[in-house]
């Protein structure tokens, strides 16, 4: 019988795998970043001045909801954006491509994550809160360096639309 064969690993061999392996990698980065652009172009998350969002709120009928509208006409990356809910806590929105006339739907009370579909796509989320914004709270919507870009406060009792600022 013969006994297993040993796989010798040479110096060079070594080294040429080593070198592919940072090619490779080295690569593949451009690579991942062009997608990454393709997810969210701005990479720099700031609110862009000509981005032109909105806040409603419905709390009639059986959920209470916040509706994030793109009023704009360019597609709003909302990664780094949160729905600040007085007295609740805050929301980060996840990585969502708004498009001019599209909108999140954020249940405060719900914990739900789907596509409404539509063209432009409606989005549904939910905050999953305890208890309800209305009446009388105020909810924030921040750009991804904390900046405002709308607020709304929810006047009256549940049932009523917020009164957007």
């Amino acid at each position: 019988m013969s006994s297993p064969r040993r796989r010798v690993s040479s110096p060079r061999r070594r080294a040429l795998l080593a070198a592919c392996a940072t090619v490779a990698a080295a690569g593949s980065a451009g690579c991942i970043e062009r997608i990454r652009g393709v997810v969210d172009p701005s990479r720099n998350r700031t609110h862009r001045p000509s981005a032109d969002l909105r806040l409603e709120v419905d709390a009639g009928g059986e959920h209470e909801s916040v509706f994030v509208r793109n009023a704009g006409e360019d597609v709003v990356q909302l990664r780094s954006y949160t729905l600040e809910y007085e007295g609740l806590g805050t929301y980060q929105l996840d990585t969502i491509p708004l498009e001019p006339g599209g909108f999140v739907e954020v249940r405060t009370t719900g914990d739900i994550d789907g596509v409404k579909g539509g063209s432009p796509r409606e989005f549904l989320r939910g905050a999953n809160f305890a208890e309800p914004l209305c009446p009388g709270r105020t909810v924030t919507l921040r750009g991804p360096q904390g900046t405002v870009v709308a607020q709304a406060t929810c006047a009256g009792s549940p049932g009523g639309r917020l009164d957007p600022r």
